[in-house]
């Protein structure tokens, strides 16, 4: 079985993990000013413990890169798509009733939400983990 050595992250101009630590704050402070993320969600990824696996991970590159996909993929949001409607007269309405609806609904569905990725979460960790050990015959 072949093991894969190749870091997950790897920036053309960060020669080590020092600069490669300090490059990714800055990253991510210019895009918390933009509005992409907030402080909040930050700190909920940067306490998050969710180790793919206990011990070191010994697959195949075919399957790390599977658990790679699934681990970029485990994270759902509720995002708003951009609201818009066909109808000339009402259409405003529509749009302006859906817009103000969104907040309220989001409300709703935070818990079963955050309750969905931590599924996902614990489901990739049991994916990991039996790829990492199969069953010996």
């Amino acid at each position: 079985m072949q093991t894969s050595t190749t870091p997950w992250i790897t920036l053309p101009e960060v020669n080590s993990t020092e600069e490669l630590e300090q490059t990714l704050a800055n990253r991510v402070q210019a895009r918390i000013a933009q509005g992409d993320f907030t402080e909040e969600n930050v700190r909920y990824v940067k306490e998050l413990r969710l180790d793919a696996c206990r011990g070191s991970l010994n697959v195949s590159d075919e399957i790390l890169e599977r658990l790679r996909m699934l681990c970029q993929l485990w994270s759902i949001e509720l995002r708003p798509r951009t609201i818009t409607s066909h109808r000339p007269f009402i259409g405003p309405i529509i749009v302006a009733f859906k817009k103000a609806l969104y907040p309220l609904i989001s409300f709703f569905l935070k818990d079963l939400i955050r309750q969905q990725k931590d599924f996902n979460a614990a489901t990739i960790r049991l994916v990991a983990e039996l790829a990492n050990n199969p069953e010996k015959d």
